[in-house]
C-alpha cells in the first residue's frame, strides 16, 4: 500500500479484534498475514474535540495485527494538540505481531493523553490466565487459537529499526515505545517475547514528561545500536525494563539485552535521574557498553539498577564526560563518533552485536561504547 491519509481519525484498522468478532458467525478465521504498509503518509489527524471516550472515538495513526507484516518508510505525525486531554493516541498500535518488520519510519507527536502514548505500542493477544512463568508455552487466548496463529499467544519475533520517533512538546507522559502488557490490567495477561529494537532515533518532547524511550515488559528483548535525545524533558531516562508485579504477579520481565545504546541530555540543569533504568522483579537483564552523556548532572548516573541477576560492565561512568558526538543529535548522523581522544574508543566488551548504527561493522576484543564504532 502506498496511500496518502489525510483528515482521517484512524489512517488503517485491521486488528485481531476485528476477526475475533466475526468467528462466531464465519469459524476458521486466520490471522492477517503478510501484508505491507510502505511509503504512506498519515498528517492532519482531526483531534477529538472534548476528550474522554474510547479508543475507537479516539484518533490513532494506525491500529492493525498481523503475520509477516512489513511497515516501512511511512511518515505519521499525529499532531498532539497539548490543549485538549484524549485528543489523540497511539501513533502506531500492533495488537499481535508474529515475525513483522517495523523500519525506516517517522512517526511524530503522539496525542495528549491522560496516560501515556506512544510512537509504538506493541502488545499482545489477552490470556485468560496470569499464573504463567518465562518460557511457558502453554497459552490460553481469549481469541480462538486459529486467529493467533504462528504466534501461539505471543507477540514474538518482531524487528523495530531504523525509526525515528519525535515526541510531542508538553506531552503529559508515555514512552516513545511500549513493549509490555496491555493496559496495566489484572485482566489483560498479554505476552511479548524475542524483539529485536535497534537503529533507532527517540527524541524526547521539550517539557515533556517523557518517561522513557523504551519501556520494556517483555522476555528475551534485544536493544542494541539506538540513540536517544532527552534534552529539554522533565525525565531523562532512555532505556527501561519494568515490571508492574503490582498489577499482576504473572507479568514476565526477563532476559532483556541493552547494548552499545547512545542518550544525552545536553546541557539540562543537574536532574539526578538515571539513563537506564532496571525496576524491582526484572530477571536477567545485560547492560554494557552503553554511553550517556549530561555535562551538568553531578548526581545521576548511567545505570540505577534494582533488577534480580543484572550483569552491567563497560557502561559510561562519568556521565559528564563529552563522548564527541560529531554533530546535531536531532539527527541520527550526529550521533556518529569519530574523534580518536573519545573514550568511547575501544572501551567496551564483546557483546552480540556486529555492526553499528552507521554501517560499519565492529571489532571483537576492542569494541567500542556507545552507538558508533570508530
Amino acid at each position: 500500500l502506498r496511500i496518502t491519509f489525510r483528515a482521517l481519525t484512524i489512517g488503517l484498522n485491521y486488528s485481531d479484534a476485528l476477526l475475533n468478532i466475526n468467528e462466531a458467525s464465519w469459524p476458521g478465521q486466520r490471522m492477517w498475514d503478510s501484508i505491507a504498509i510502505v511509503d504512506c503518509t498519515h498528517a492532519d489527524v482531526p483531534n477529538k474535540v472534548g476528550g474522554g471516550g474510547g479508543s475507537g472515538s479516539i484518533p490513532y495513526g494506525h491500529y492493525f495485527a498481523g503475520e509477516r507484516s512489513f511497515f516501512a518508510g511511512n511518515d505519521i505525525d499525529m499532531g498532539g494538540d497539548v490543549s485538549i486531554v484524549n485528543s489523540a493516541t497511539h501513533v502506531v498500535r500492533c495488537t499481535y505481531g508474529y515475525k513483522c518488520v517495523f523500519a525506516h519510519n517517522s512517526l511524530a507527536n503522539p496525542g495528549h493523553g491522560a496516560t501515556a502514548r506512544h510512537h509504538i505500542k506493541l502488545h499482545g493477544p489477552v490470556w485468560t490466565e496470569s499464573s504463567l512463568g518465562a518460557g511457558d508455552w502453554a497459552p490460553q487466548p481469549t481469541f480462538v487459537s486459529t486467529i493467533q496463529g504462528g504466534g501461539a499467544g505471543y507477540t514474538i519475533y518482531n524487528l523495530i529499526a531504523d525509526n525515528k520517533c519525535t515526541a510531542s512538546a508538553t506531552n503529559p507522559g508515555g514512552w516513545n515505545m511500549s513493549l509490555q502488557p496491555q493496559g496495566g490490567v489484572p485482566s489483560n495477561y498479554s505476552r511479548n517475547a524475542d524483539q529485536i529494537v535497534e537503529r533507532n532515533l527517540f527524541i524526547a518532547g521539550s517539557n515533556s514528561t517523557f518517561l522513557s524511550a523504551v519501556m520494556i515488559q517483555a522476555e528475551r528483548t534485544t536493544i542494541r545500536n539506538n540513540v536517544a535525545l532527552l534534552t529539554g524533558a522533565n525525565q531523562h531516562t532512555a532505556w527501561s525494563a519494568h515490571l508492574l508485579e503490582e498489577v499482576d504477579p504473572g507479568w514476565i520481565c526477563a532476559d532483556t539485552w541493552i547494548y552499545n545504546n547512545c542518550s544525552s541530555s545536553g546541557a539540562d540543569a543537574n536532574t539526578g535521574e538515571s539513563a537506564i533504568h532496571i525496576y524491582a522483579g526484572c530477571t536477567g537483564t545485560v547492560v554494557k557498553n552503553n554511553a550517556h552523556y549530561a555535562v551538568n548532572d553531578t548526581t545521576g548516573a548511567t545505570l540505577l539498577d534494582a533488577g534480580t541477576g543484572t550483569v552491567a560492565s563497560n557502561n559510561t561512568t562519568n556521565i559528564q564526560t563529552d563522548p564527541k558526538f560529531s554533530g546535531a543529535l536531532t539527527a541520527i548522523a550526529g550521533w556518529q563518533i569519530t574523534d580518536g581522544t573519545s573514550y568511547t574508543k575501544e572501551g567496551g566488551a564483546n557483546v552480540p552485536v556486529w555492526g553499528d548504527a552507521f554501517g560499519s561493522l565492529r571489532r571483537t576484543g576492542s569494541m567500542d561504547i556507545g552507538a558508533s564504532e570508530q
